[in-house]
């Protein structure tokens, strides 16, 4: 279980990164979106929430605590960068139904036809988007490398 303060693993999360051969995570500055929320929203447990998912990963960690990167707007699929509001995984795409049955079929024949070969999602997530969210804000993916080979822990000090 990890802390947190809020529930947007897609913007205080781990950034994975890759060589193709050894995976490991850059854990970026997480500020709660500059406080614009108000302080009830807090951010200490939200910014190392990249370093408890290494601890339990058991990741090596690129600490970059010397710039602030709140990643929700961050997909990449290896020919260009997405915004999008569902989540990929393997084999199957997660979507946001709204309760139009017409829509969201229209949106399920076109994710379908976007991944062919997945299984796709329509699932009610009407209080993640109540709360200003949805499917890909408390989600985050990690890539998959084989082979995976444990890289030798490296901290950048802050600036």
């Amino acid at each position: 279980m990890l802390r947190v303060g809020n529930a947007w693993m897609r913007d205080n999360g781990p950034v994975y990164v890759t060589d193709g051969i050894e995976l490991w995570i850059h854990n970026w500055r997480f500020n709660a979106w500059g406080g614009n929320f108000g302080a009830d929203i807090p951010g200490d447990n939200d910014n190392s929430v990249p370093v408890q998912v290494a601890e339990y990963l058991g990741m090596s960690v690129e600490d970059h605590q010397d710039y602030i990167l709140e990643k929700g707007k961050l997909e990449f699929n290896g020919a260009g960068t997405l915004v999008l509001n569902w989540y990929v995984g393997t084999g199957f795409v997660a979507a946001m139904a709204f309760g139009d049955d017409e829509a969201d079929a229209a949106a399920k024949s076109q994710l379908e036809t976007l991944f062919p070969g997945r299984d796709v999602y329509m699932l009610d997530a009407s209080s993640l988007w109540k709360a200003g969210g949805g499917i890909h804000c408390v989600t985050n993916d990690q890539p998959f490398v084989r082979p995976l080979r444990r890289r030798p822990t490296r901290r950048v000090a802050p600036r």
